[in-house]
């Protein structure tokens, strides 16, 4: 009678095939790749944001999320992610067991400049030609909070010829050195400057000077004292700066400068004025240059601004990542129409080592496109494959990402398109409970069934237990692991899971004639039970041996054996595809409970049906019903099954 049951369940099996339609799921709502400005202690928080999905009948889904931060469960979440990027997989299960996954990345980027000021004590000394120790309060704070530090750019002198500057370690985060305290040949107050450079963990940098003056301030003085620029060897100019003159009693001023690369605009003029100042690194080798402005009243009263130009070699931009690859794939679905999957795209960062650059971007191939969210770097680069009308097989191409510096050397961003073409066979469309047809959950031990499309599969049953792992070419693994074959055709699979397998989310891969075609995702949970039926109506086995019906029911005081599979474990275990024994019987682990009509049954016997895989049998009492059409649930640890009808008679 084993045998009978173990051919109905083939027979249920393909009738229900018949009358499924695949169902599509909904979108996740998620990107391929988020890019989040750090926020604050070394990272941001990040939105996890799924579109919620409900079905026909209002039964909501299950939300997974996994990445760095563990584990969350639901569509909605904040979690924080540190810099650098991050992998987020997130698993949507809907109530009747149908699966998604998805991975995208989330990139937490730096893009803000660290504050920094600077304080020098003392900042006025009298000219008594003397050594003076300055001591120098650097104080930087980021936005990010990922660490930051300082170094000394270097010190200036108005009067170079007669000034002198002495232990100043550059490119140390020096807060101390001396200069002599004197005035210029020419009279005057004489200007030091000290440059300093903060930067972050991101290498963002910024920059400021603290002035120290020997003798008397000039009665002429500038707002600000002291002007930064930045330069890119080949690249555009740096925009001009203006300082704000004022004077007590002198009203006109003409200004002088001691280096052709630095000169202000208006050479000459009255007070008060904005002054514009304007640099020209071109020839300048990379490095530090400094220059001096004076300002000169007609009596002779002067003032003098320190002007500092940083001179970078050509910008260098980057990518993360550094290449990338996109895969398409084309099949003929059971209609024998082609479809093709929708175009792909994704998002690649692309920055700028030395200072921020503007971007241009093209692409050398008609199906690769490339657009970019700004101008300038740094900034997200979207990459699209466009593969209308392209057939199988593997395509190259690259985008290229140059800047408006002459000297820059352009980013060549190789890409990879795969298209593949499955015209043969679509697997797996969907896996579902062997004895139910339902896409809920599975269990371990489970017996499932997988449909899909495979033209040239053939049709091949296990003919003995232990079941073989391979039938007709076909063959399937879960995390790795092969599953034991009940039944293999060009539509359908049918297979034991493992025993042990653990409760989460299995991979399950299909693989024909030994090579990988396909693969799908399964939630496992610890018991999922389903009663095989035919219409709602239990393949069940008198005591007699009969198969239950209205014209064979159950005798009142005999029993009757129902049949599932998704008990999960047993005591003692049985390996997957092996005949479960007689002696002594497996037993299902978890409790087993039975509702007849509302109201609880007697349950005999919960065990694994000897010289059978993976079919549990349950045995009732039938000692307490009446004649006629009864319905029937079986509760593993909880989980109820489908509901089934059974006949008893008098």
């Amino acid at each position: 009678m084993m045998r009978t049951i173990t051919r109905l369940l083939f027979w249920s099996a393909a009738l229900a095939a018949a009358a499924l339609a695949q169902s599509s799921q909904p979108d996740l709502g998620v990107p391929d790749t988020e890019f989040r400005e750090c926020t604050g202690n070394g990272g941001a928080f990040f939105e996890l944001n799924a579109v919620p999905y409900i079905d026909p009948n209002g039964d909501p889904a299950t939300y997974w999320w996994t990445g760095p931060f563990g584990t969350v469960q639901g569509p909605t979440g904040t979690v924080f992610l540190e810099l650098g990027a991050h992998e987020i997989g997130l698993v949507e299960t809907t109530y009747d067991g149908e699966t998604k996954e998805r991975k995208f990345y989330v990139v937490v980027i730096d893009t803000h400049e660290p504050t920094v000021t600077v304080t020098a004590t003392p900042s006025k000394l009298p000219a008594e030609l003397t050594l003076r120790t300055i001591n120098v309060d650097v104080e930087v704070s980021d936005v990010c909070g990922a660490g930051t530090s300082f170094s000394l750019l270097g010190v200036t002198d108005s009067d170079p010829a007669t000034g002198r500057v002495s232990g100043a370690e550059i490119g140390q985060a020096d807060a101390s050195f001396q200069v002599l305290s004197s005035r210029p040949v020419d009279g005057g107050s004489r200007v030091y400057t000290a440059y300093y450079e903060a930067r972050d963990a991101s290498g963002n940098t910024s920059t400021a000077s603290a002035s120290i003056v020997v003798g008397e301030e000039s009665p002429f003085p500038a707002d600000p004292g002291a002007l930064t620029f930045n330069y890119s060897r080949g690249g555009p100019p740096p925009p001009s700066q203006t300082t704000s003159l004022t004077a007590e009693t002198y009203s006109s001023y003409r200004v002088t400068s001691s280096e052709p690369w630095a000169w202000a605009d208006e050479s000459a003029g009255e007070t008060p004025a904005q002054l514009r100042v304007s640099v020209n690194g071109d020839g300048l080798a990379p490095g530090l240059h400094g220059a001096v402005l004076t300002v000169e009243a007609g009596s002779g009263y002067r003032t003098q601004i320190p002007v500092l130009l940083r001179v970078f070699d050509p910008p260098q931009i980057y990518s993360l990542p550094e290449s990338l690859s996109l895969e398409l794939d084309t099949f003929t679905g059971k209609g024998g129409l082609a479809r093709q999957t929708a175009p792909l795209a994704a998002d690649i960062f692309v920055g700028s080592r030395g200072t921020r650059a503007k971007l241009q971007i093209s692409t050398d191939e008609p199906w690769l496109q490339a657009v970019a969210r700004d101008e300038e770097s740094p900034t997200m680069v979207t990459v699209g494959a466009m593969p209308a009308g392209m057939g199988p097989g593997v395509y190259t191409g690259n985008v290229t990402i140059s800047t408006d510096n002459e000297m820059s050397e352009p980013l060549l961003l190789p890409v990879t398109l795969t298209v593949t073409s499955s015209a043969t066979f679509l697997a797996p469309e969907f896996v579902v409970n062997a004895a139910t047809m339902e896409r809920k959950p599975v269990a371990p031990g489970s017996i499932i069934t997988a449909f899909l499309f495979n033209p040239d599969g053939v049709t091949a049953n296990a003919v003995g237990l232990p079941l073989p792992t391979t039938l007709g070419g076909l063959s399937a693994r879960v995390n790795g692991r092969d599953l034991p074959l009940f039944h293999a055709s060009a539509g359908q699979l049918n297979a034991q899971l493992p025993i042990d397998i653990e409760p989460g989310v299995a991979t399950m891969e299909l693989f024909f004639q030994g090579e990988k075609k396909g693969q799908t995702t399964l939630q496992i949970i610890p018991a999922a039970p389903g009663v095989f039926a035919q219409n709602g109506r239990a393949l069940a086995i008198n005591q007699d041996g009969s198969l239950n019906g209205p014209d064979r029911p159950a005798l009142r005081g005999s029993y009757l054996s129902l049949f599932l599979t998704g008990q999960g474990a047993t005591d003692p275990p049985v390996p997957a595809g092996s005949a479960a024994p007689g002696a002594p019987f497996a037993l299902a682990a978890l409790p087993v409970t039975a509702i007849i009509d509302g109201s609880v049954a007697e349950v005999r016997f919960a065990g694994l049906a000897p010289e059978q895989a993976g079919l549990l049998q349950v045995q009732l009492g039938m000692a307490d019903r009446t004649p006629g059409e009864h319905e029937a649930t079986i509760f593993v640890g909880g989980t109820p099954s489908n509901a089934v009808t059974i006949y008893v008679g008098r």
